[in-house]
């Protein structure tokens, strides 16, 4: 699961670079919100859209204009419950309801914390539930289920978050002022429209093995 732990922290990271450069005259609080389930089997997909549309709604109503940024997370329990923390970069003269109370998180609990108060390194501490992640736990993933996403990012944010999550040899081959996109085969660069295929390729042997690899072109050397 490290992807995760890089997508967390990178698009923390980004989201974080953003408030402080685009509106340089605000003082920012960073809230880490934690949502939980009441019973076992409560997850719907819904769920954390709503509460996402909700935490939009109160920024468009108190806010005055400023932009929301989330990247949330999902965790399990021992038990294979779901909940999800969240990091909420609002104003620092803004109070920020309980979501429970709020209406916004109706299935169970909701905790919320202050970064000001309590942590030293918000965005590690964000990506550290992204690394409790492990493959024995994904196995126990609701079906649908989402493990992280990002709101509030630009446009320029967006093409930054995808660039990071594509393999090191595309973003070696494209550049860094690319907009690498997954596409069927390999990689595209939609500034450019340049093609990259995979250097993954899938083999099925006749008696239905599957297997993975990777092809690496062979080194030349130029003889002078």
């Amino acid at each position: 699961m490290r992807k995760l732990q890089k997508a967390v922290r990178n698009s923390a990271h980004i989201l974080d670079s953003a408030a402080h450069v685009d509106e340089q005259g605000v003082r920012w609080r960073r809230l880490f919100v934690t949502l939980t389930y009441a019973e076992d089997g409560a997850w719907k997909p819904g769920h954390v859209g709503d509460f996402r549309r909700g935490v939009r709604d109160w920024f468009k109503r108190s806010c005055q204009g400023t932009r929301m940024r989330m990247v949330w997370v999902m965790e399990l329990t021992k038990r294979g419950r779901p909940h999800y923390h969240c990091m909420i970069w609002v104003r620092a003269r803004d109070y920020f309801p309980n979501p429970h109370k709020a209406g916004w998180w109706p299935h169970g609990f909701a905790h919320v914390l202050s970064s000001k108060v309590h942590i030293n390194r918000p965005v590690a501490y964000m990506a550290k539930y992204a690394s409790k992640f492990t493959a024995e736990q994904a196995k126990h993933v609701p079906k649908g289920a989402r493990l992280y996403g990002v709101c509030g990012a630009t446009e320029e944010g967006k093409r930054v978050i995808r660039w990071w999550r594509a393999p090191i040899f595309a973003r070696d081959a494209m550049g860094g002022a690319a907009d690498i996109r997954k596409v069927a085969g390999g990689y595209l660069n939609r500034v450019t429209g340049e093609f990259l295929a995979s250097e993954w390729k899938v083999t099925i042997t006749p008696s239905g093995r599957v297997f993975a690899w990777r092809y690496i072109p062979p080194l030349t050397e130029t003889i002078q």
